[in-house]
């Protein structure tokens, strides 16, 4: 069985992210506290990515280079 690509994955990663933001959308009406919850978010997704795969360059390239919307 052929390992999953990441150009086969990122849409789910993408439906799946857009559904947890969605999600802190329903929970107020407030754009800063949106806003705060969002960063909570990435700040969060981070800490895991880091546990669970220490040493990941693509991460720290990431976070070195962050890309705009």
């Amino acid at each position: 069985m052929e390992a999953p690509t990441i150009t086969s994955v990122r849409p789910k990663l993408v439906q799946a992210l857009s559904a947890e933001f969605a999600e802190l959308d329903c929970q107020t009406a407030s754009v800063e506290t949106r806003r705060q919850l969002y960063a909570a978010l990435v700040q969060e997704a981070i800490v895991i990515a880091q546990r669970r795969l220490p040493d990941n360059e693509y991460l720290v390239q990431v976070l070195m280079h962050p890309v705009s919307a």
